[in-house]
């Protein structure tokens, strides 16, 4: 027994058991398929189609599946499957006409089926092909195709009729041999393929659905202990009688068709899962009480599955988040490479350490950027650069210059710092350049290197960092570095990391200088202690090569073959990605960044040109180097010199200063210079009102008392305006009555008043015009007001 083959005891699940069976599916004649196909290819209404799962507007709370349609009696036949109802039984099937209901289907809408069976079990498996091959027998027909083969085709006579599905049902039981309850079995068959839409769901063991083999129940109260609301029931239930102890309902398949709907509604579009569970109460469970709707937690369970099957998170973060956090990631950085092309990535990041000011009179600490180049081939620190503020276009050709520029030997960055063993300061030639999209994409970064060097310009699509992830990696193993510095600090939230910045912002900031030499004890440490494995190639094993950056960046070098292995000269370097800027040449000086250049050449440049052009006229082509004690100078002929810094420039500068320390103290100087000139202007108002302060004051001018002054004049106007008629004005401000009699007028004491002073009256000229005063208006006063008044 024991040396009998395997397959022989293989499980019947695993073979193909209609041939196995008493009963086939019958022969349909030639007549009968056509019959059966022209059926099948008539056009559905509303949009239906077999297995195709709605619902009607009028029927709330049902669901049905398309099952067949007759288009010659106008009849449609659809099964039931309601959240109330179960998979058990033959199930309710209903056929409507649209003869009798022409508006049966007017309020149609698809729904989607969310009761897939996910992973069944291998017990679910076992009965698997009978089933099918039951089914098979009563409800399909064999179409003959010829040569031996035949097609089975679904039998919508069987479906269409009680009567014939009743025959069908029969003619398998009997020629089974079984009793008529097994009609039962067929027709639960039936009903689970139309309620599974055809799929081999159908024909599993349903013991999941009913908690067996790692399943849940789908209709029914839920299992497990009462929960809180259902102790209170059941409690209540106990003390008055008239009162039936309720318990919470289990999640249906309706249930997760509106969960799927709400999360595909408003989680997908920003709410949070709790947001997007109380939308769903209020929309779609508007009158159902608490015993009805799922519960937070259950729901919270099937949002999971819900939203890894049909792939939400996707939508919720969109193409491009979806790429970086979740989506597939095939290959690596060196692809690009092929293993030879040498691509260095230019990237920046704040370096989290407070750096002091040069100038000792400003007191607060300055926040500096590094911009760095690293090999891509080796993920060896190749060159640098700092600078103020965010990344720039300038610092980012500083650092694509300086992985050319030597950084040990003499006079070199080594040589200044002190640094005992630079053999991690490397240098060399790249192919390519590959840099974000910021600074990276600037007009003279891109003629820079493409234009004058002729190298290659990739710039990473905007919010994709992930594609140059050897830049960002080492952002956080550089800010890792500084960070053991007193003043320096990292941007984790923990509360060791909270009370490191709060010590590093009352430290004492660290030097310019100090930080450079840190960054490069930093960069000199990287490639030569943190091992690359995995760029270490076969061919690196062969020559002993090591593991470390610098071991793999040199080899490749070595390999590199003509022009691609020669290094250009500094001065190669700086003119090919400086920036030529016109400076006027004044008697053989050129200022630039308020510093003064010269040099023989220079001197007999402008005594040449100086009598042509004339002596403000004369103009040279400079770019700065990485050293602001020098200045290139592009000649006519082509040739490119060093100026050096003369007179009181060279004073002014440090030995060994940077370009950087030069600006910040020419931007404090700027800012001093400002402050100072305002207090000089402060104090030469206090000394001219000091001068000012004794000196007695000039006499106002005396009034012509010939003229009426403007009050004198609003005066007069006002009282001729309001003057009775008849009444007079004279110029005590007295008013006297036309007619009166000189005895009335007498009778009324005289006001003691100094009588006017006489003046000389005015001969009237040949052009005087103007009528004469009336005798009503008594005027004791100078002629000329009364004209004025008789103007008026």
């Amino acid at each position: 027994m024991n040396n009998m083959p395997g397959s022989m005891f293989a499980s019947h699940a695993q073979l193909d058991v209609s041939e196995m069976l008493p009963v086939q599916p019958l022969l349909a004649t030639p007549e009968e398929v056509r019959f059966l196909l022209d059926i099948q290819a008539a056009q559905w209404p509303a949009g239906l189609s077999r297995f195709q799962n709605f619902a009607r507007a009028r029927d709330p709370g049902k669901r049905y599946r398309a099952a067949a349609w007759n288009h010659l009696r106008k009849e449609l036949r659809v099964l039931e499957m309601s959240s109330s109802l179960t998979t058990k039984g033959e199930g309710i099937w209903h056929t409507w006409s649209l003869v009798k209901e022409p508006d049966a289907l007017d309020d149609v809408r698809a729904l989607v089926f969310l009761e897939d069976i996910i992973d069944p079990s291998e017990f679910a498996k076992e009965d698997k092909e009978l089933n099918r091959a039951l089914l098979n027998a009563v409800l399909f027909v064999k179409r003959d195709m010829g040569d031996g083969k035949t097609q089975l085709l679904i039998n919508d006579a069987v479906l269409m009729s009680e009567k014939n599905m009743q025959t069908a049902i029969q003619r398998v039981y009997k020629a089974l041999g079984r009793a008529r309850w097994y009609q039962d079995t067929l027709k639960l068959l039936i009903h689970r393929y139309f309620h599974y839409g055809g799929t081999d769901d159908a024909f599993l063991k349903m013991g999941h659905l009913r908690g067996g083999g790692g399943g849940t129940r789908e209709n029914g109260a839920k299992p497990g202990p009462l929960n809180a609301r259902e102790i209170e029931s059941a409690n209540r239930a106990q003390v008055d009688r008239r009162y039936s102890a309720k318990r919470q309902k289990r999640v249906s398949g309706q249930d997760k068709e509106n969960m799927l709907t709400a999360l595909r509604t408003w989680w997908v579009n920003g709410k949070s899962l709790t947001m997007t569970y109380f939308y769903m109460r209020k929309y779609f469970y508007p009158s159902a009480t608490e015993y009805e709707i799922p519960k937070i937690e259950r729901f919270y369970e099937h949002a999971a599955k819900l939203i890894g099957k049909y792939r939400l998170l996707e939508e919720r973060d969109g193409y491009r988040l979806h790429a970086i956090h979740n989506g597939a990631r095939v290959g690596q950085a060196t692809d690009l490479t092929d293993g030879r092309i040498e691509i260095i990535d230019v990237d920046g990041f704040q370096a989290k350490i407070y750096v002091q000011h040069p100038d000792k009179d400003h007191k607060a600490p300055v926040v500096v950027w590094v911009i760095f180049a690293v090999s891509r081939l080796s993920s060896a620190v190749l060159g640098y650069s700092i600078c103020l503020g965010r990344e720039n276009a300038r610092a980012y050709k500083e650092a694509i210059a300086s992985v050319q520029i030597p950084k040990t030997g003499p006079g070199s960055k080594a040589e200044i710092f002190g640094i005992s063993k630079p053999d991690g300061l490397l240098h060399g030639n790249y192919d390519e350049v590959y840099a974000d999209n910021g600074p990276g994409r600037a007009k003279s970064v891109i003629e820079a290197v493409v234009d004058r060097a002729s190298l290659r310009l990739s710039i990473t699509p905007p919010g994709r960092p992930e594609m140059r992830a050897i830049g960002e990696s080492l952002n956080c193993l550089m800010m890792d570095f500084l960070s053991g510095h007193p003043a320096g600090f990292t941007r984790r939230t923990n509360y060791f990391d909270k009370e490191a910045r709060e010590k590093a912002r009352k430290a004492k900031p660290i030097p310019l200088r100090e930080f450079e030499q840190l960054l490069l004890e930093a960069i000199n440490h990287i490639n030569c202690f943190y091992p690359k494995l995995h760029k270490r190639t076969a061919k690196i094993r062969k020559t002993a090569g090591g593991v470390a950056p610098k071991d793999i960046f040199k080899y490749t070098q070595s390999i590199r073959e003509g022009d691609g292995k020669r290094i250009p000269s500094s001065l190669e370097v700086w003119a090919r990605f400086g920036e030529w800027k016109l400076r006027r040449c004044k008697r053989g000086v050129v200022e630039y960044a308020s510093l003064e250049y010269s040099s023989d050449d220079l001197a007999t440049y402008f005594e040449e040109t100086a009598p042509v052009n004339g002596k403000d006229d004369v103009w040279a082509k400079v770019q700065p180097t990485g050293d602001p004690h020098q200045l290139l100078w592009l000649k006519d002929d082509g040739g490119v010199e060093f100026l050096a810094a003369s007179g009181e420039s060279s004073r002014k500068l440090d030995d060994g200063m940077t370009w950087l320390e030069w600006n910040l103290v020419t931007g404090h100087e700027k800012v001093k210079e400002e402050e100072t000139k305002n207090a000089g202007g402060a104090d030469r108002v206090r000394i001219d009102e000091s001068m000012n302060a004794g000196a007695p004051e000039k006499p106002a001018p005396k009034r012509d008392r010939s003229r009426l002054t403007k009050k004198q004049h609003d005066g007069v106007a006002t009282a001729a305006a309001n003057r009775a008629p008849g009444v007079g004005i004279n110029a005590g401000d007295s008013a006297e009555w036309e007619n009166e009699s000189p005895e009335l007028s007498r009778s009324v004491p005289p006001q003691t008043k100094k009588p006017p002073r006489a003046k000389a009256k005015r001969k009237p000229s040949a052009g005087d015009t103007a009528a004469p005063i009336e005798s009503a208006i008594f005027w004791n006063s100078d002629p000329e007001v009364a004209a004025r008044l008789a103007d008026f």
